[in-house]
């Protein structure tokens, strides 16, 4: 791949029209999950999100987090 076809690709990454999430919801991590903040997590209680990235390539998945992550996300939102 060429420099520039980096390039594009990069800032392709930065022209997200929308994203959406979920409500947090309790849930129960019987494989390991690694949260926003970093952490690894399992056979625990977490919290988890449904995420939804449009414009590029229609990326959707699960954020894990704890009570303090969850906080972090309420705090940057207001």
């Amino acid at each position: 791949m060429s420099v520039n076809g980096a390039h594009k690709l990069a800032s392709s990454k930065t022209e997200i029209k929308m994203v959406t999430y979920s409500d947090w919801e309790p849930w129960y991590a019987w494989h390991p999950v690694t949260t926003i903040s970093g952490r690894k997590i399992w056979l625990n209680t977490v919290y988890r999100r449904y995420r939804m990235i449009f414009e590029i390539a229609d990326d959707r998945g699960y954020d894990y987090g704890d009570e303090f992550d969850i906080l972090k996300t309420i705090q940057t939102t207001q």
